[in-house]
């Protein structure tokens, strides 16, 4: 099985320069604009220890500040300390009903903080703080 690789920073920072049409800066700065790092897994499934062990392993290489789970196909309170040890303190979450569905958006507090706003059997609308998150 092959994996698909992540883009390193020079790249990234290359990709941001050709967006924003910055020419020759290898460090572009950004005013006011703090990076978010966010993971999205479909992950069809929490509720066994593969699951554990490769979330582990991407966080410990790509640090995300906010990781949104979805398809969990288990309640959040089966697996609430696996992610208070990860460093992942709040939470908003729709537990599946039955083994179908399930939505977690879980975040470190001291980096970020997400509002959800929305919250049904299929969604959560959130909106994502940086800096000064203080409401």
């Amino acid at each position: 099985m092959q994996m698909a690789s992540f883009r390193s920073t020079e790249d990234n920072h290359r990709r941001i320069r050709s967006i924003v049409d910055i020419e020759g800066n290898n460090s572009p700065t950004f005013p006011s604009m703090d990076l978010i790092y966010l993971l999205f897994w479909n992950c069809h499934d929490t509720d066994n220890n593969k699951f554990k062990r490769n979330l582990v392993e991407i966080i410990k290489t790509h640090k995300p500040e906010i990781l949104v789970l979805m398809e969990t196909k288990v309640a959040f309170n089966t697996m609430s300390e696996f992610f208070n040890r990860l460093g992942f303190t709040a939470l908003s979450t729709i537990d599946p009903v039955g083994r179908v569905g399930g939505i977690w958006i879980v975040w470190d507090t001291s980096q970020v903080n997400v509002r959800a706003y929305t919250v049904s059997p299929q969604v959560i609308h959130a909106t994502v703080h940086k800096e000064d998150y203080e409401e």
